[in-house]
């Protein structure tokens, strides 16, 4: 009886862990859609890489380095755009 009750808990605990990953996962796709779609396609070429860039990998926050340099600054966006820039990170 223990150990149907038990079984019962840890499959809710999966089934919730996974709910909550789906919806963390929808909220982070409409972050992301909001974000690219508020954004100039100057802008969008400068924030938008593919998947296998060169500076995927070797992108740091050290200074000196040129993929640091790589991106859409904030300081180049509208209010609105850092707004949902921070919603999207």
């Amino acid at each position: 009886m223990h150990a149907r009750i038990f079984c019962l808990c840890v499959a809710s605990l999966f089934m919730g862990a996974s709910a909550a990953a789906e919806t963390i996962g929808q909220t982070c796709a409409t972050a992301a859609g909001a974000f690219l779609t508020s954004l100039s396609e100057e802008q969008k070429s400068h924030a938008v890489r593919s998947f296998d860039h060169e500076g995927r990998k070797k992108w740091t926050n050290l200074p000196g380095t040129r993929f640091r340099d790589e991106g859409l600054p904030f300081e180049e966006m509208a209010e609105v755009q850092r707004i949902l820039g921070h919603r999207l990170i």
